[in-house]
């Protein structure tokens, strides 16, 4: 039995199901209890690139700080708009990073099972040596990390799980990613220049009249309306089947 079959029958296809369904409730109850969360999140960002540009040495440095958190905020805007953890989901273009992601997310999970079982040995050596009402916190710890320690493993294997399928087919997802890259710096290398330019300006996102405002000839403003329709059809097809890793074995 290879690698990813075991990971299957470890149960990574159920607990996959279990962190969509996760997913979903998570952005119902943003909706619901938190429509203004990508303002605060904003807010919070650029608190902290002001921060920074404080500390900075240079322009060039600021620059890098509000690129940074600019590209933050408009992806976890995405995230709000899309209803999609950007780490759950993989696109023609992303297939790096989300690799990346999943291999930082099991060395996460790895660090908590490691936690929970030393957790654990305190709580089983604290039930030991005492009793009463310390004796009984300590069961429900033990309880608490043994529950914990279940979820970080299946994380951890669910991670293998979908390494696994991407490493099956990693040189043309590469290579299907380059070449969208290549299309969308063709596309829109002009007012990508100027969107770009604006991020680095100010720590703020521009809106979209400043862009427009930025925008000095027609090619300019047609590169933009054809962006413009494209993340639509997107956001649209992100409501479908795009993203949830859907590779056939």
């Amino acid at each position: 039995m290879d690698r990813k079959k075991i990971c299957e029958k470890l149960g990574a296809n159920q607990f996959q199901k279990i962190v969509f369904k996760v997913e979903d409730i998570k952005f119902k109850a943003i909706d619901k209890f938190f429509p203004n969360i990508d303002t605060w999140y904003s807010k919070r960002c650029d608190r902290r690139a002001n921060k920074l540009c404080l500390r900075a040495k240079n322009e060039e440095e600021k620059k890098a700080i509000r690129l940074k958190y600019n590209y933050k905020k408009m992806l976890f805007k995405r995230e709000v708009v899309e209803k999609q953890n950007r780490n759950y989901h993989m696109t023609l273009n992303n297939a790096s990073d989300f690799h990346r992601y999943l291999e930082w997310n099991r060395k996460v999970h790895r660090n908590g099972m490691i936690k929970n079982i030393i957790c654990m040995a305190g709580s089983g050596l604290l039930m030991m040596m005492s009793g009463g009402l310390i004796s009984a916190l300590a069961l429900g710890y033990l309880v608490y990390n043994t529950i914990c320690l279940g979820v970080n493993f299946e994380c951890v294997n669910l991670q293998n799980y979908n390494l696994c399928r991407l490493e099956e087919k990693r040189e043309i997802l590469q290579r299907i990613e380059e070449r969208q890259k290549e299309k969308d710096i063709e596309k829109y290398s002009k007012v990508g220049k100027t969107i770009y330019d604006k991020l680095e300006a100010n720590v703020v996102i521009p809106k979209s009249d400043e862009v427009v405002s930025a925008i000095e000839n027609i090619d300019e403003l047609l590169q933009l309306r054809s962006l413009a329709l494209e993340i639509k059809a997107k956001r649209m097809a992100s409501n479908g089947t795009i993203g949830k890793i859907k590779m056939k074995s």
